[in-house]
C-alpha cells in the first residue's frame, strides 16, 4: 500500500513538473517573439519611417528596404538619359494608376522622362486595405515595402515588380537650410593703424629759449 502511494505521488510530481516546464517554455517562447526578431523589425521601422523612397528607384530595385517602412514620393518625374542616369526632376505626379489585379491590389505605372514623358519606368503594386479608395497622387505615402510580386504581362511573360502596402499619408522632411556665413569684423591693416603722436620732452630751466635769456 505504501509502495502504491509512493508511485502515485511520483506520477503526480512528474505530471506537475511537465505542466510547469511546458508553461515556462511557452512563456519564454512568447518573450522571444516579443523581444526577438519581430520586435527588432518594429524598431527598425520606427527608425527608418522617415526615409524617403522614389518610385523610380524602387521600381529599378524592388528588393530595396524589404520589410521596412518608408515615405514614398508620388510627385516628381525624373528626367534620365539613355543610360538611366538621373538628370533633373519635373514637378508632376510620378505615378499613374493602371488597373486592379485583385480587390485589394492596384498597379501603378512609374513615369519617367527621356525624350518624352512615358511609363517606361516600371510598375509598382500597392496593397490597399479592404474597401479602401485609391490613395491620392501628389501626396507622400507612408508604406511598408514588401517582397516583390510576380505578375504576368499581356505577352504572358512573368516578372517581379516592386510591392508596397499603403499605410496612409506622410510628410517629407524639410530640405536642409543653407548655412548663412557669419559676417567677419575686418581687421585694420597697417595703413589703417591710427597715428600715435609722441609728446615733446619737457624743457628744463637751462633750456629756456635764447630770446628770454637776452631779456634778462
Amino acid at each position: 500500500m505504501r509502495t502504491l502511494l509512493v508511485i502515485i505521488l511520483t506520477v503526480i510530481a512528474v505530471y506537475a513538473f511537465l505542466i510547469w516546464y511546458g508553461e515556462d517554455n511557452d512563456s519564454n517562447t512568447h518573450n522571444a517573439r516579443v523581444s526577438g526578431h519581430p520586435a527588432d523589425v518594429v524598431t527598425s521601422h520606427s527608425q527608418n519611417a522617415n526615409q524617403v523612397v522614389k518610385p523610380y528607384d524602387l521600381a529599378r530595385n524592388p528588393y530595396m528596404l524589404n520589410g521596412q517602412q518608408a515615405v514614398l514620393t508620388t510627385r516628381g518625374i525624373p528626367m534620365v538619359d539613355r543610360l538611366g542616369r538621373f538628370q533633373v526632376e519635373f514637378p508632376f505626379n510620378s505615378l499613374r494608376y493602371s488597373n486592379m489585379i485583385d480587390e485589394n491590389t492596384a498597379i501603378y505605372d512609374v513615369l519617367i522622362g527621356e525624350d518624352t514623358i512615358s511609363d517606361f519606368g516600371g510598375q509598382i503594386a500597392v496593397h490597399l486595405a479592404t474597401d479602401s479608395p485609391k490613395p491620392e497622387l501628389g501626396r507622400p505615402w507612408r508604406v511598408v515595402i514588401q517582397r516583390p510580386m510576380r505578375v504576368v504581362n499581356g505577352l504572358g511573360v512573368e516578372r517581379n515588380i516592386a510591392t508596397v502596402s499603403f499605410q496612409g499619408y506622410g510628410t517629407l522632411p524639410a530640405p536642409p537650410q543653407p548655412k548663412t556665413p557669419q559676417p567677419q569684423t575686418p581687421r585694420p591693416t597697417d595703413a589703417e593703424q591710427p597715428e600715435v603722436q609722441t609728446a615733446p620732452p619737457p624743457h628744463s630751466d637751462g633750456d629756456q629759449p635764447s630770446e628770454i635769456q637776452e631779456e634778462h
